[in-house]
């Protein structure tokens, strides 16, 4: 029988960190160079897409799942909670599982939906 150890958690350690509100976790990682520098390349990102209009050669449902993955904010999408089946659009990332749930289909689906829309942009010559 393996001997229990007499060491004794430092449970105040874990609480610090469950304690932490939303919004204190946001405003650290604002403050971390690597969040300036993703926040930096997802406007890029999101101004590339506007010039090359992806509605030209992905449909509504390919450009909507690639928007809610990587969090590009779509002057159309509707941030309204209620309307949207608990998922906000604007600039925020969502998980494969989220944005599932949004569509009402598989995970798996999700991801080859996304795989297939990222294809047709770096096929895509100018």
């Amino acid at each position: 029988m393996p001997a229990i150890s007499s060491r004794k958690l430092d449970w105040d350690r874990y609480q610090e960190i469950d304690s932490q509100s939303k919004k204190e976790k946001e405003e650290k990682m604002k403050k971390h160079r690597w969040t300036k520098d993703w926040l930096k390349y997802q406007k890029e990102t999101h101004n590339w897409l506007q010039k090359h209009r992806l509605s030209d050669y992905l449909s509504p449902r390919e450009e909507k799942i690639l928007r809610m993955r990587y969090g590009l904010e779509h002057p159309n999408d509707d941030c309204d909670l209620s309307k949207n089946k608990g998922a906000k659009f604007c600039n925020e990332f969502h998980t494969l599982k989220e944005i599932s749930q949004v569509f009402g289909v598989e995970v798996e689906r999700i991801r080859r939906i996304e795989a297939k829309a990222l294809q047709k942009i770096m096929l895509r010559k100018d």
